[in-house]
């Protein structure tokens, strides 16, 4: 399942007196594709850092890269990407 959207973090600092006028946010999108345990099970090789997946039902067929995996307490797996502007 594959599933993107925005994301919003706020950076941490030290405000004095009147120096901190407001805060600071960086905004970005987030883009990840869960595996569960019974897909997990049948692969033959696990997805791992530097993978590449693309969303061929997707207009322009986006290519995204594997920068994190994350294994889940269930047996799934949590693949967080970034998307590869690779040429055509």
């Amino acid at each position: 399942m594959f599933s993107a959207g925005p994301a919003d973090d706020g950076l941490k600092g030290i405000a004095r007196g009147s120096e901190f006028s407001g805060t600071t946010r960086v905004a970005s999108a987030s883009a990840e594709f869960w595996i569960a345990k019974a897909e997990v099970d049948a692969l033959t090789a696990l997805p791992a850092k530097g993978d590449t997946i693309r969303l061929t039902s997707r207009a322009g067929s986006p290519t995204y890269a594997v920068s994190s995996v994350q294994h889940t307490d269930m047996g799934d797996l949590n693949l967080i990407l970034v998307w590869e502007d690779l040429p055509s």
